[in-house]
């Protein structure tokens, strides 16, 4: 067998692998240009195909949402349309040739008739015939170019069960059905379509993901010296960075997510956009404005989404037991309402003391002490309520009126046995300070003077 064809001079190299077997230890990599043209024959290890555990691995990935039944090949939706396709060619072929072949009008008339070819041959022309050779005498137009309907229908419904199949609507075509008037039928339409094509979405992530992490693992091995490249960062900042084994050596993987393709288009943007601002979620007109002519839509949720990304860091920390300081620019009340579900458990409550839970506590107790002392303008501006001046367990309520002298109605008399009855003993209020419990007679904010009621307490 000939591998090489001398028409020009590029040599094709070739590459074999083999997996790591019981039969072939190591497994194999081959590198060669003909069968006697070995460039490269050592194992998956010593070529430098080697993943985190020492193994070797085969540095080939494939992209396949599903395999056939029964069998290792991979299946797709193509297989399905193949007979409906072939099915459609014949019956487009056979309409084209009849339109081709007959498209020029032919006319027909009894032998005998006056009239002579050469009359027609020049295109439009005027025809006399004798009427006295009667009516079957005149010249008729042979019509054999007229196609079936019901061919034409067939065609129709071909494309139709072929768009079923295939997932992809008319409207994903640019050929959009008549019954389609409503923008947001149209977009329940496509999303239908971003729906069936998921599997195939999550294949190819999981394809750039192998291929990503495939080469790394290649790099991490096999890179002598560093390299400048320009990375994009955070807030697409871009800046030249210098890499190298170093940088890689604490990277195990690489992940990819996907997104919401409609938010790749104008048209996703922009509906995204109406929804946020007339929910009131956009509070700067220039976000809003940035969608339409620059398509930056990240913009729009970035302050939440960094927030939830620090609420996220922050419950991780929590859980460990570490002690985190919250800053006065967070937002207090979703990070409260957040950091609640590290404590939402029957284990929790049951083990208060334990480390967790004491720094999950202690967290949100200082997010209630900086709202307590936030400047209102900058809770106006993250989002956060202005709380009045004053703990709750400041407020004094008016004193109500002594109770006369006596037993009272309904009141339970002395115990037999119990002695004379004593006076009771003064009652003594303990007041929850941000900085503790406090003891009787200690001094109080505001001691001897009234203390400013909140709004809407009476």
């Amino acid at each position: 067998m000939t591998l090489i064809h001398h028409d020009n001079e590029t040599i094709p190299v070739f590459y074999a692998f083999h997996e790591d077997t019981p039969a072939v230890q190591g497994g194999r990599f081959l590198m060669f240009a003909d069968q006697t043209t070995i460039l490269e024959d050592d194992t998956l290890v010593g070529a430098g195909y080697v993943d985190e555990k020492g193994r070797g691995f085969i540095p080939v990935f494939d992209n396949v949402p599903a395999t056939m039944a029964g069998s290792p090949f991979g299946y797709t939706v193509a297989f399905d349309l193949i007979p409906l396709q072939q099915e459609l060619n014949e019956l487009v072929s056979a309409v084209t040739t009849n339109n081709i072949n007959f498209a020029t009008q032919c006319v027909m008339a009894p032998k005998g008739s006056n009239l002579h070819y050469q009359s027609l041959a020049t295109g439009m022309t005027f025809i006399e015939w004798d009427p006295k050779m009667g009516p079957t005498s005149k010249p008729e137009a042979l019509n054999l170019l007229h196609s079936a309907p019901e061919t034409y229908q067939l065609i129709d419904k071909l494309i139709q069960n072929m768009e079923i199949l295939a997932g992809v609507s008319a409207l994903d075509r640019g050929v959009p059905d008549q019954s389609i008037t409503s923008g947001q039928y149209a977009a329940l339409i496509t999303t239908n379509s971003i729906i069936f094509q998921a599997p195939l979405q999550r294949a190819y992530a999981s394809l750039c993901e192998k291929v990503a992490t495939g080469t790394l693992r290649i790099l991490k091995r096999n890179m002598k010296s560093d390299r400048v490249t320009q990375i994009v960062g955070a807030n697409k900042v871009s800046a030249a960075k210098t890499w190298g084994p170093t940088q890689l050596a604490g990277v195990s993987g690489i992940t990819v997510d996907t997104i919401n393709p409609m938010l790749q288009t104008p048209a996703g943007k922009m509906q995204l956009a109406d929804v946020l601002m007339k929910s009131g979620l956009i509070k700067d007109p220039q976000q809003y404005i940035g969608v339409y002519t620059d398509g930056d839509l990240p913009m729009l949720y970035h302050r939440q989404e960094t927030q939830l990304i620090l609420v996220k860091a922050e419950n991780e920390a929590l859980l460990q037991g570490k002690e985190v300081t919250p800053a006065i620019t967070d937002n207090h009340v979703m990070h409260i309402l957040e950091h609640t579900a590290n404590i939402d458990t029957v284990e929790a409550h049951l083990n208060p003391n334990e480390p967790y839970v004491v720094a999950t506590l202690n967290h949100i107790m200082a997010h209630i002490n900086m709202m307590t002392t936030i400047n209102p303008i900058l809770a106006g501006i993250i989002g956060d309520p202005s709380l009045p001046p004053g703990m709750p367990s400041q407020l004094q309520l008016p004193p109500q009126a002594a109770p006369p002298p006596g037993p009272q109605p309904g009141a339970p008399g002395p115990m037999p046995g119990a002695g004379p009855a004593r006076p009771p003993a003064p009652a003594v209020q303990q007041n929850r300070q941000p900085g503790g419990v406090t003891s009787p007679g200690q001094m109080q904010p505001n001691q001897g003077q009234p203390m400013p009621i909140p709004m809407g307490v009476h």
